[in-house]
């Protein structure tokens, strides 16, 4: 999870400057991946790609920016860690306005946002909060 919050703290970054990717460098974790690619099937990003320079395996992440050229993610903040977790039970997810925010929970079923929780059903540990 270390490598998910680096990424986190990465793009609050890149977001901030307005820069249109970041560029990551080394092997993604298993959980790094599951979040990039959640980021990407909800569309917060165009795409991340990887390639290998001088024998470093380097990901490119490109953001996704509306007409206005504005980045679709307006902040991106980091909720739970191991040490402070904050569950949230499938009753309160049906309580929450839909449409201010997505909250992505982990779950048993892997990082997932709250909308997929009230499809499935499932509570989990609230992770992060985007706009």
């Amino acid at each position: 999870m270390l490598e998910c919050i680096n990424l986190i703290n990465k793009i609050q970054l890149a977001v901030e400057r307005k820069h249109s990717f970041i560029i990551l460098s080394g092997e993604l974790s298993k959980s790094t991946k599951e979040l990039l690619n959640l980021l990407e099937e909800n569309g917060w990003i165009c795409f991340y790609k990887q390639s290998k320079v001088k024998d470093i395996l380097k990901t490119q992440v490109k953001f996704r920016f509306n007409s206005m050229r504005k980045n679709i993610i307006n902040s991106i903040k980091l909720i739970g860690n191991n040490k402070d977790a904050t569950f949230i039970s499938i009753t309160n997810l049906w309580k929450k306005n839909k449409g201010q925010s997505t909250l992505v929970l982990n779950t048993s079923k892997g990082l997932i946002t709250d909308q997929k929780a009230r499809q499935l059903n499932v509570g989990g540990k609230l992770f992060l909060v985007i706009n």
